[in-house]
């Protein structure tokens, strides 16, 4: 039996911007500010603070517009907001937003102090603000190695294996970089590592030609983090077992993305054999065997064991004798391990995509948790005649300056209850909440519905709350979800969670037992909204706008439906309704138009037009042909190639769409042979609908 020990994830935490809320004490000039100065509250209510990831845009956010609308999204060449020793660009991301954004990554762990220029845009500003100094500092980077195992490429070659594992990184970092962290040897000799770059903080690679030989060997994996400006370092050896022997040689066990075992043996598997009573579970704890169904999937060397129910505490797990591997060699003898369930964390996601949720079956909304028992609702409302405002700034999926344009209107507590009655403690769990009495009868608002937790909401048994003194309580009351004007308080906001700032904050994020654990990095939120209404926009060849509403229930077009036309000012360029086929085209304002409204009664449909936000075409070649002067014809017939004496049943189709000339419009039929020489010619206006027969006959 191989020594083993359980290999955690690797949770990461890519901090965001913290942006500074409050005003205090003044500070001279010369000093870095890390609080707003008094003097400058009346401009300025947030800017980029504390500790960011390195590729985040600098930010200050205004009090009130600074520059026109038509500003946002240009580049300004005048030094408005800069840091010394750092290229970028500024631009306005709205009227009331500066941005300075780096040409390159900034570097890691480092103070960095930034500058504004508060007198060019404010001229009236108080003397001790007009340049004004701010400082942040980039998050360090750490980096570690997540073991995938052992892999046979060719399962007729046992001779030869290749290893993965995932690099991951706290924050980003470059490719070519990062490839330079890893380097692996075997008895001396450098091995090939391939790279498949997921994200920029996720890296997976896979170490190639280890050999495996007639007495088990090793080999080794170095990191070295110093390409990437990291401290970290470590040295892995990895053992491989003798040709020949065919064994359990590792296992763990995983919470993500579901509960699961994962068994790695020193061989490929037979991929087709049948597992059943070949695997058995027997809890420790209770003494009892594992009576629920097991499901188990074969990948090369692994066996993936998903149980159907939720696994807590100490389980011995045994693998028969008859297990196969690939060239269908068994197990000598049965072999047995013994691992750990950790207990899952906390977890809460709403499930599907999109913003849309037409009401065919109720305004209903799935969600999944884990070792919950309860979870806080918020519902945030953007309110109707604020939804243009709001689409400035944001698509219908957006959470950017939500405060200017609506307001929480809920939060309660929402108990869960499995279908026996019983709480499951890990593993996910669906349940669904009905909107329709949440949301009222403005159907008109988007809503940003919201759900998050308390340690008092989980079913942990291993964290001593009561002992935590930064766990100021389990869970909030009703006087504790409001502020004292009674506005409703809301536990997305806080950038250290819902019970602010502790010692060693950054170490304790993924640690459900501690405060600061309890963070909108855990909860989750996704914008709504209710309607049955499709909307698509198209822009035609000749300027005009194209606007087709129908039904998302039955994809019937929509007739009547009332149509507008908004510039981005909000001012409004056209309206209509459509018609039967639930179509209606705009031609005056369509150029300026940037929103779209279809309303019907209570409901209401959104578009924001924008040439980045349309929907891609590059796949499908749609590019077709431009009419000239308003015509457009095209030649069918019933087949492509013919035989001589054989009749052709060729007709021609002519567009009238702009009704330039009458419906008997004559036109004058050619036909040339292969030399070139005219054979035919004729002139007709018989036609059907604008579909004209011009039949013919090949020679003998």
């Amino acid at each position: 039996m191989k020594n083993h020990s359980i290999l955690s994830h690797l949770l990461l935490s890519l901090l965001l911007s913290i942006f500074l809320l409050a005003p205090s004490c003044q500070k001279t000039e010369d000093e870095i500010s890390s609080e707003i100065p008094e003097e400058a509250t009346s401009y300025i209510y947030a800017y980029t603070s504390g500790i960011i990831s390195r590729n985040s845009p600098i930010k200050v956010f205004f009090a009130q517009k600074a520059v026109s609308e038509e500003q946002a999204g240009q580049t300004i060449e005048k030094k408005l907001l800069s840091i010394p020793g750092v290229e970028g660009k500024q631009y306005w991301e709205n009227a009331s937003t500066l941005v300075f954004s780096p040409n390159e990554l900034l570097e890691p762990g480092k103070n960095y102090t930034a500058i504004l220029q508060l007198g060019e845009i404010f001229p009236k500003v108080p003397r001790a603000v007009r340049s004004l100094k701010f400082s942040f500092r980039t998050r360090d980077i750490n980096l570690a190695v997540q073991p995938i195992g052992l892999q046979t490429p060719n399962p007729q070659d046992l001779s030869r294996q290749a290893w993965k594992g995932i690099l991951y990184a706290t924050d980003e970092v470059n490719n070519e970089d990062v490839e330079k962290t890893i380097n692996a040897s075997q008895n001396g000799k450098k091995l090939p590592v391939e790279w498949n770059h997921i994200s920029p903080t996720e890296h997976q690679f896979t170490v190639q030609d280890i050999l495996r030989r007639e007495q088990a060997g090793s080999f080794n994996i170095t990191l070295n983090g110093k390409p990437v400006q990291s401290d970290s370092k470590e040295n892995i050896e990895i053992k491989i077992p003798e040709l020949g022997e065919f064994s359990l040689t590792n296992y763990r066990f995983e919470n993500e993305p579901q509960q699961r075992i994962v068994l790695e043996f020193s061989d490929p598997l037979l991929e087709n054999q049948n597992t059943n009573g070949l695997i058995s579970l027997y809890d420790i704890n209770q003494q009892t065997s594992y009576f629920g169904a097991l499901q188990t999937t074969i990948e090369g060397n692994h066996i993936y064991i998903y149980p159907s129910h939720a696994l807590t505490g100490d389980w011995r797990v045994t693998v028969a004798e008859g297990l196969q591997n690939s060239m269908g060699k068994k197990l000598k003898e049965s072999q047995q391990i013994t691992l750990s369930a950790e207990e899952a964390k906390p977890r809460v996601r709403i499930s599907g995509q999109g913003v849309i949720l037409p009401d065919s079956r109720g305004l209903i909304l799935p969600f999944e948790v884990s070792a919950l028992h309860a979870v806080e609702l918020e519902i945030f409302k953007i309110y109707h005649n604020n939804v243009l405002q709001f689409l400035q700034t944001n698509t219908l999926s957006g959470e950017s300056e939500l405060h200017r344009v609506g307001k929480i209107v809920l939060r309660k507590k929402i108990n869960l209850k499995a279908e026996d009655g019983e709480t499951l403690k890990n593993g996910w769990t669906r349940y669904a909440i009905n909107l329709e009495e949440l949301i009222g009868e403005d159907r008109g608002a988007i809503y940003q519905v919201r759900l998050g937790f308390y340690p008092g909401y989980t079913t942990l048994v291993n964290c001593n709350f009561d002992d935590n003194k930064d766990i100021s309580f389990l869970e909030p009351t009703d006087e504790q979800r409001k502020d004292e004007n009674g506005n409703f308080i809301s536990f997305m906001d806080g950038w250290y969670g819902v019970y602010g700032y502790t010692d060693n904050y950054w170490d304790k994020q993924e640690n459900p037992c501690e405060a600061a654990y309890y963070n909108s990095d855990h909860f989750a939120s996704r914008n709504l909204l209710a309607t049955n209404i499709g909307l698509i926009a198209k822009q035609t060849n000749d300027g005009s706008l194209l606007c087709v509403a129908t039904d998302l229930r039955t994809a019937q077009p929509l007739s009547g439906i009332e149509v507008a036309c908004y510039n981005y000012q909000q001012q409004l360029l056209e309206k209509g309704t459509t018609d039967s086929q639930g179509m209606i085209t705009f031609k005056k304002q369509a150029s300026n138009t940037g929103f779209v409204i279809a309303r019907q009664g209570s409901q209401s449909s959104y578009l924001r037009l924008r040439d980045a936000e349309s929907l891609s075409l590059s796949r499908f070649n749609t590019s077709g042909v431009k009419p000239q002067k308003g015509l457009k014809g095209y030649f069918y017939a019933e087949r492509g190639v013919w035989r001589p004496g054989d009749e052709v049943y060729l007709n021609f189709v002519l567009e009238n769409q702009e009704q330039n000339f009458p419906d008997n419009m004559p036109v004058t039929f050619e036909l040339y042979d292969a030399r070139g020489q005219l054979r035919e010619k004729r002139t007709s206006s018989e036609n059907q609908g604008g579909i004209y027969p011009l039949h013919f006959k090949t020679e003998s």
